[in-house]
């Protein structure tokens, strides 16, 4: 069953509940207003006994006859027993034979009432009271109780096919309005389906279009009429800008999912691509070098310790290339062991091992105790990339100079500079400039301190002159327990 048939069949029972309760009550109401008219009407019709027992009387005087009350008046559909002088307890009337309690009424010694009665399978409604100048008369009026029970019949029955009418009226316009509602959800559905059928994640779901209306309904951005305005402000930026009900926020967050995973897919495409041409240059140098030192003489070879170190040296790149494309090609996703970090530590450990790889730079440490919250293993990889940075480009007799105050790690060197040109590049992944061609490594280095940094919220910024360069991460600072 669809979600658009399960809000219909909601919708329809929701309005049948609601118009069934109303219905009852209305039901319960109008039989009580039904009850309430025939007692008044059987009221009203006793209360006219006394003068049609007069004129009867009047009239059997003029004729010389006795007035005959043994059979039942009529005044509508009500039934009147007179008995004006005396109540017998035997004669059959229009609501059976007279009671004890009737005679008590004749005789005032019980108020007139009304009662219910059953003769012959019939119930009737029954209004008794004495009659208005006796000693001793009665009146009696009565109804058939079906009388009333056919109008509460017939107006339920009416009730029901209103309900009947609602439920169904509801239904179908729940099932409209879903399908309207859901119309987005559709788009998204299909888009999600068209993605994992063409593993195209370029493609894009507006909340605002009908799927399938239109020509550009789903197509990647780039392709569509409207490619070039602002991303921020079109109908793939996440849907309808100016709607914010649930289906809206659904699809900005489908749409910003789709735009992070294409870049993302795009990303590790250009990672792949720079890699392999990266690694071609050192593979190719080292088959090289292993075809050489196989080849006649081979380790007879005179140039063979040159060979062999030069391989040793290649794979020693390739190993440091190799880590640095894992780490970059985690792109933040490795599970962060996230906790309290003294970063003055971290930095004296990145040092130290900096240090005893390098023994003839000397580094300057002035390190300010400072505690940050943060993956102390990236955070350690991106202080050593930096202080390796520092290291390779200061010469022998240069400073490496490395300060930790109000939580602004910088790491100054006294190399000859970064070439303005190449200031705005220095971050991006494989990007060597022109000066850097010649020196080993893989320009992975400060695009892994970038995104470190970009991982915990923290700025870093490059300042460079002919006298040297200063590398800047600011982190978050978190006060230091003295306990």
């Amino acid at each position: 069953m669809t979600l658009r048939t399960r809000l219909a069949l909601l919708a329809a029972a929701s309005a049948a509940a609601a118009t069934l309760v109303i219905a009852t009550v209305l039901l319960v109401v109008y039989a009580g207003g039904v009850s309430s008219r025939a007692d008044a009407r059987l009221v009203a019709a006793a209360a006219q006994a006394g003068d049609f027992a007069t004129s009867m009387k009047r009239q059997a005087a003029l004729s010389g006859k006795t007035p005959a009350f043994d059979k039942p008046l009529t005044i509508g559909d009500v039934s009147l027993d007179l008995v004006p002088d005396g109540v017998p307890l035997a004669p059959p009337m229009a609501a059976g034979p007279l009671t004890e309690r009737d005679a008590g009424i004749a005789r005032r010694e019980f108020p007139a009432g009304l009662d219910t009665r059953s003769v012959g399978g019939i119930r009737y409604r029954v209004y008794t009271t004495p009659m208005a100048g006796t000693g001793g008369g009665l009146v009696r009026a009565s109804l058939p109780v079906a009388t009333g029970t056919r109008a509460v019949v017939r107006f339920g029955l009416l009730l029901a096919a209103l309900v009947a009418a609602a439920t169904v009226m509801a239904g179908v316009l729940g099932r409209a309005i879903a399908g309207r509602a859901l119309r987005p959800v559709t788009q998204l559905t299909r888009t999600a389906e068209t993605i994992t059928a063409t593993g195209d994640p370029g493609r894009r779901a507006d909340a605002r279009l009908d799927p399938g209306r239109g020509p550009d309904a789903g197509r990647d951005p780039a392709r569509r009429p409207d490619a070039g305005r602002d991303p921020g402000r079109g109908p793939d930026a996440g849907g309808d800008p100016g709607r914010g009900d649930e289906v809206g926020r659904l699809a900005s967050s489908f749409t910003a999912m789709l735009a992070a995973l294409e870049r993302s897919v795009e990303a590790q495409r250009q990672l792949v691509a720079d890699a392999s041409h990266e690694l071609r240059t050192p593979l190719t140098s080292l088959r090289t070098d292993l075809d050489l030192l196989c080849d006649p003489p081979g380790l007879a070879d005179p140039r063979a310790p040159q060979f062999a170190e030069r391989a040793r040296r290649r794979t020693v790149e390739l190993s440091d290339l190799v880590a640095d494309l894992v780490s970059l090609a985690r792109d933040g996703r490795r599970p962060q062991v996230v906790q309290d970090v003294r970063l003055d530590e971290v930095v004296a450990s990145a040092a130290a091992c900096v240090q005893d790889r390098s023994p003839r730079r000397a580094l300057s440490l002035d390190l300010e105790p400072t505690l940050v919250v943060g993956d102390e293993e990236a955070l350690y990889r991106a202080v050593a990339n930096l202080l390796d940075n520092a290291v390779a480009w200061t010469p022998a007799d240069g400073d490496i100079a490395v300060t930790l105050r109000d939580g602004r790690l910088c790491v100054s060197d006294t190399g000859p500079g970064i070439p303005a040109e190449d200031l705005p590049h220095v971050f991006e992944r494989f990007y060597r400039s022109s000066t850097a061609r010649s020196r080993p490594g893989s320009g992975l280095g400060l695009a892994i301190v970038k995104q470190v940094a970009d991982q915990h919220g923290a700025a870093v910024t490059v300042e460079s002159s002919p006298a040297g360069t200063s590398f800047t991460v600011a982190l978050a600072r978190h006060p230091i327990d003295p306990g």
